[in-house]
């Protein structure tokens, strides 16, 4: 389901921000906020449905936030830095993503453990998920300043 949010989220994105260039980071804003009570359904639904609905719905929720994101990086980068822009999102993504959040999921997996038992994996990933809710905010906060930034001369 992320791969159809992934191609949605461009289209949907490039649609919208064709008429407001704000929409790069609001679609991935409105998204990530969505993800996190999607998320939250997935992990402690009290049917096994209910959890694939919403597994399914914060995947989606999660690919349709790339494109927007990927696209502002490009749009506030000048132009001759563009590739090192794209390299230092995709390193930090990588680095965070891959390293940092899983390391950080399993030390309060390790730290819940002792309150929670075998549901402590289920609390580290809530947390986890509630860290998307702020990147949500905080891309809806960086829209409202994106037509100033991206109106300066490329």
């Amino acid at each position: 389901f992320a791969a159809l949010g992934v191609i949605t989220g461009g289209i949907v994105t490039d649609r919208l921000a064709a008429a407001d260039r704000r929409w790069l980071l609001r679609l991935p804003g409105f998204a990530s906020l969505a993800y996190a009570p999607l998320s939250l359904l997935f992990l402690f639904a009290p049917s096994r449905e209910l959890a694939l609905v919403g597994l399914a719905s914060s995947a989606f929720l999660s690919g349709i936030a790339i494109p927007g994101m990927h696209a502002a990086t490009q749009e506030l980068a000048e132009p001759a830095s563009r590739a090192t822009a794209s390299a230092l999102n995709l390193l930090i993504l990588t680095l965070v993503g891959s390293g940092l959040g899983p390391t950080l999921v399993g030390i309060a997996n390790d730290l819940l453990a002792g309150s929670f038992g075998d549901g402590a994996v289920r609390w580290s990933l809530a947390l986890a998920a509630m860290v998307n809710a702020g990147s949500g905010t905080q891309a809806l906060l960086g829209a409202r300043r994106l037509t100033d930034a991206a109106a300066r001369p490329s």
